[in-house]
Protein backbone atom coordinates (compact mmCIF):
# COMPACT_ATOMS: atom_id res chain seq x y z
CA UNK A 1 0.00 0.00 0.00
CA UNK A 2 1.54 3.46 -0.85
CA UNK A 3 1.95 5.25 2.31
CA UNK A 4 0.37 8.77 0.69
CA UNK A 5 -2.78 6.68 1.58
CA UNK A 6 -2.16 7.41 4.91
CA UNK A 7 -1.87 10.82 5.13
CA UNK A 8 -4.83 12.91 6.25
CA UNK A 9 -4.95 15.10 3.37
CA UNK A 10 -5.43 11.91 1.07
CA UNK A 11 -8.85 11.66 3.16
CA UNK A 12 -10.10 14.49 2.02
CA UNK A 13 -9.44 13.72 -1.64
CA UNK A 14 -11.08 10.19 -1.24
CA UNK A 15 -14.11 12.34 0.65
CA UNK A 16 -14.24 14.86 -2.40
CA UNK A 17 -13.92 12.19 -4.89
CA UNK A 18 -17.30 10.40 -2.96
CA UNK A 19 -19.52 13.10 -2.56
CA UNK A 20 -18.63 14.60 -6.64
CA UNK A 21 -19.22 11.43 -7.75
CA UNK A 22 -22.75 11.00 -5.74
CA UNK A 23 -23.61 14.79 -7.32
CA UNK A 24 -23.25 13.05 -10.68
CA UNK A 25 -24.93 9.74 -10.50
CA UNK A 26 -22.28 7.05 -9.88
CA UNK A 27 -23.27 6.21 -7.01
CA UNK A 28 -21.23 2.20 -6.45
CA UNK A 29 -18.46 4.30 -7.32
CA UNK A 30 -18.97 6.72 -4.90
CA UNK A 31 -19.71 3.68 -2.33
CA UNK A 32 -16.30 2.66 -3.40
CA UNK A 33 -14.16 5.76 -2.54
CA UNK A 34 -16.28 5.92 0.94
CA UNK A 35 -15.29 1.59 1.54
CA UNK A 36 -11.76 2.83 0.51
CA UNK A 37 -12.06 6.14 3.35
CA UNK A 38 -12.05 3.21 6.19
CA UNK A 39 -9.86 0.16 4.50
CA UNK A 40 -7.20 2.09 2.51
CA UNK A 41 -6.29 -1.36 1.32
CA UNK A 42 -9.15 -0.57 -1.05
CA UNK A 43 -7.91 2.87 -2.54
CA UNK A 44 -6.23 0.89 -5.19
CA UNK A 45 -9.56 -0.85 -6.48
CA UNK A 46 -11.60 2.27 -6.04
CA UNK A 47 -9.35 4.09 -8.46
CA UNK A 48 -8.86 1.38 -10.70
CA UNK A 49 -12.92 1.44 -10.76
CA UNK A 50 -13.23 5.36 -11.47
CA UNK A 51 -10.55 4.57 -14.54
CA UNK A 52 -12.80 1.79 -16.41
CA UNK A 53 -15.72 3.88 -15.38
CA UNK A 54 -13.72 7.17 -16.90
CA UNK A 55 -13.12 5.10 -20.11
CA UNK A 56 -16.47 3.45 -21.34
CA UNK A 57 -17.54 7.60 -21.70
CA UNK A 58 -21.43 7.92 -21.27
CA UNK A 59 -23.52 4.69 -20.90
CA UNK A 60 -27.42 4.50 -21.50
CA UNK A 61 -27.13 2.14 -18.47
CA UNK A 62 -25.30 1.07 -15.98
CA UNK A 63 -24.69 -3.06 -15.43
CA UNK A 64 -24.59 -2.40 -11.81
CA UNK A 65 -28.48 -0.82 -11.34
CA UNK A 66 -28.07 2.92 -11.15
CA UNK A 67 -27.35 5.49 -14.45
CA UNK A 68 -24.03 7.08 -13.78
CA UNK A 69 -24.28 9.85 -16.86
CA UNK A 70 -28.23 10.13 -16.81
CA UNK A 71 -28.51 13.93 -16.06
CA UNK A 72 -25.29 15.50 -17.41
CA UNK A 73 -23.76 12.97 -19.18
CA UNK A 74 -20.71 15.41 -20.35
CA UNK A 75 -20.34 17.27 -17.28
CA UNK A 76 -20.29 13.85 -15.20
CA UNK A 77 -17.17 12.14 -17.95
CA UNK A 78 -15.40 15.19 -17.30
CA UNK A 79 -14.90 14.87 -14.12
CA UNK A 80 -14.62 11.27 -13.55
CA UNK A 81 -11.22 11.88 -16.50
CA UNK A 82 -10.14 14.96 -13.93
CA UNK A 83 -10.63 12.96 -10.97
CA UNK A 84 -8.52 10.18 -12.00
CA UNK A 85 -5.79 12.77 -13.60
CA UNK A 86 -5.63 14.21 -10.23
CA UNK A 87 -5.04 10.82 -8.33
CA UNK A 88 -2.91 9.59 -10.92
CA UNK A 89 -0.57 12.60 -10.19
CA UNK A 90 -0.64 12.47 -6.52
CA UNK A 91 0.33 9.00 -6.86
CA UNK A 92 2.65 9.63 -9.12
CA UNK A 93 4.61 12.87 -7.26
CA UNK A 94 4.03 11.34 -4.11
CA UNK A 95 1.92 14.16 -2.91
CA UNK A 96 -1.54 15.31 -2.81
CA UNK A 97 -1.72 19.03 -3.69
CA UNK A 98 -4.49 21.08 -2.59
Amino acid sequence: MNQLYALPEFSNLLLQASSSLREVGAEDLADLFVIALYDRSKVDVAIAQLRIRAAQGEQPVDPDGDIPWSVAGAQAQEYTLRLTQRLDRCIRFNRVSL
